[in-house]
């Protein structure tokens, strides 16, 4: 077996291990975001809004955009793109559901920055009605501006294989140089960055007036702050990829340098998905409220139970 050949098998090995991984673990995560924060303590916050919708695209990420990717990729199971039905909803529902997901998580980082400020106008728009506008807004914009990518996708029949494209020199440019680095890397973390350095300011100008705003609050600004580090380990390969593969994408490449491309691609995909799978488990790592919300969720899911011990009086 030529030294390119076991490249690529190395890379559909690595897809499939650390994908079904991702797959599994971010689905249980998921699903345990959705039962926790729909406790009652926790629905009193406003961004808890945020983090259950949040959750629902992030289950739609995982069970069709990553196990998509495993299938074609890892188990090279490329049959699904040979319909252009399914390639136009892969597409459309690959952009559609990680941006929603990404910018909520930007408005989560706003809502704790406005939350916490001084000014009454600001802490306004930390409030469940506004909180519910902001969510329809992000979802109607997101799924309008991901129609183009239903319309310029395509199948193609590329060495026996279909596989699905975007079609068009123009939009595959606009896409690399312009949609990955700044809707999806730049201002994403510029956002997050931002609001979260000042609320980091503002709990800690304002903490003793701020002492009651409560342990649950500043645990929950304090989860918010760590998924700005994990989302630069996530967007930053990423980004550095699709930008080094568009602008190498008309060069001539041998086989060697095609198969170390496919494990930076794959690699770099799989990276992608990592703040998606960690996330509750980040959540239930630094909140002590979380923590105790969860450990009751398990108590209630045992099918043993201690009996209720009667006392005579």
């Amino acid at each position: 077996m030529s030294s390119s050949a076991i490249l690529i098998s190395i890379s559909q090995w690595f897809v499939i291990i650390v994908g079904l991984s991702f797959l599994f673990f971010g689905l249980i995560g998921t699903l345990t975001n959705l039962l926790i924060f729909s406790n009652r303590r926790l629905r009193k916050l406003p961004s808890t809004q945020y983090i259950l919708i949040q959750s629902v695209f992030n289950i739609l990420i995982l069970s069709f955009v990553l196990l998509n990717q495993i299938l074609v990729t890892g188990f090279v199971w490329p049959y699904f793109f040979t319909f252009r039905f399914a390639c136009i909803s892969r597409s459309y529902i690959a952009i559609f559901s990680t941006q929603t997901y990404l910018y909520l998580k930007c408005l989560v980082t706003f809502d704790a920055w406005a939350s916490t400020s001084e000014s009454v106008s600001i802490r306004q728009w930390s409030t469940v009605r506004r909180v519910r506008l902001l969510i329809l807004i992000t979802v109607m914009f997101w799924s309008l501006l991901s129609i183009p990518y239903a319309i310029w996708n395509n199948n193609i029949l590329e060495k026996n294989i279909w596989q699905c494209f975007l079609v068009g020199e123009i939009f595959r440019k606009y896409h690399g140089y312009f949609f990955v680095p700044c809707l999806v890397l730049f201002i994403p973390l510029l956002w997050l960055s931002f609001f979260g350095y000042h609320t980091y300011k503002h709990i800690t100008r304002f903490k003793r007036c701020i002492r009651r705003l409560v342990r649950l609050q500043q645990q929950f600004i304090r989860m918010i702050l760590a998924q700005v580090f994990v989302l630069i380990i996530s967007l930053v390969p990423y980004t550095a990829q699709y930008t080094y593969t568009t602008i190498t994408d008309n060069w001539q490449k041998d086989s060697q340098w095609l198969a170390i491309d496919s494990i930076i691609v794959l690699t770099s995909r799989m990276c992608f998905f990592f703040n998606n799978a960690v996330e509750c488990y980040i959540y239930i790592c630094l909140s002590s409220e979380i923590r105790s919300i969860f450990k009751q969720l398990i108590f209630n899911l045992l099918p043993i139970r201690r009996p209720n011990v009667v006392l005579p009086i």
